[in-house]
Parts: structure tokens; C-alpha cells; sequence
């Protein structure tokens, strides 16, 4: 587990996407998804770098599931796999999928 303050993810954020069009790649799937996109599939936004894309637009099942494209994976499960923990002003932690550009985890 990477821990990160959030003035520092969002310094991270700003050099690998300085059009703020961030891309977040899911740690079961591995399918990349740009905020974008997720705005276009009215993801709401507390869910964006937590749940994949996928469970919103009808993906596959992300334990037992086979083939490509987004899962149904969420963040706040049994299995709580997001890799980047951001702690924001107050102290409190959000777990958040890895940036897919240049992920902060192998750092």
C-alpha cells in the first residue's frame, strides 16, 4: 500500500495529465479509464479511481469473469485492492486505483 498526501497526488496528477483529464487503471482488470470517459458514462463522481468503469456500464464480473474490457470491481468490497491511499487535509485515507501513466506504485 503506497500512502500519499493529497497536495502531493494532485502534483502527481498535474504532471502526467496537465490537460486534467486523468486516467486511472483498474487493479483487477487493468483497464484504463479516463475521467472523461467516466463523465461520459455518468459515473458519479465519488466513484472515479475507486470503482471500475464497469460496474456502471454493465462489465464483467470481476472475480469469475473472462475476456476484455471493464469489470465490476469496486473499491470499497471485501476485496479492497486499490493500490494508492491518498490522505486528504483532515487525516482521513481514500483508496484510489493507480494513475495508468507512470503509476505512482512502482515509485
Amino acid at each position: 500500500m503506497k500512502v500519499i498526501e493529497y497536495e502531493e497526488w494532485l502534483k502527481e496528477a498535474s504532471k502526467r495529465y496537465p490537460d486534467k483529464n486523468i486516467v486511472f487503471i483498474c487493479p483487477v482488470c487493468g483497464y484504463k479509464q479516463s475521467l472523461k470517459e467516466l463523465k461520459e458514462a455518468k459515473v458519479p463522481e465519488g466513484s472515479w479511481g475507486f470503482s471500475c468503469i464497469g460496474r456502471y456500464i454493465g462489465g464483467r464480473d470481476a472475480i469469475k469473469g473472462k475476456g476484455n474490457g471493464p469489470c465490476n470491481y469496486a473499491g470499497g468490497g471485501l476485496f479492497q485492492l486499490n493500490p494508492i491511499h491518498v490522505k486528504d487535509e483532515e487525516g482521513n485515507i481514500h483508496q484510489l486505483f493507480d494513475f495508468a501513466d507512470d503509476p505512482l506504485k512502482e515509485k
